[in-house]
């Protein structure tokens, strides 16, 4: 993952063949959300998240955050 200049947080994420991935995107708008290049059309906007199921495959995710997102993210991976 990173952030970008223009305050976009990116993931790319590889879900391995015959599994599901279960994702949370923290501080995420339903409408602001593009994977691999396409708006995302399915997931669940809870509270400031979005949650969605990814199948096998390659992912890039983008969404603009709000500075608190990136807090949240940067403590977790320290």
């Amino acid at each position: 993952w990173h952030f970008d200049e223009a305050g976009h947080l990116t993931i790319e994420l590889v879900i391995p063949f015959n599994a599901v991935a279960n994702v949370s995107l923290p501080n995420a708008c339903m409408g602001e959300v593009i994977i691999n290049g396409h708006p995302l059309s399915d997931g669940t906007q809870v509270d400031d998240n979005v949650e969605l199921s990814l199948r096998s495959g390659s992912y890039k995710i983008t969404y603009p955050f709000q500075e608190k997102a990136s807090n949240i993210i940067q403590n977790v991976f320290r």
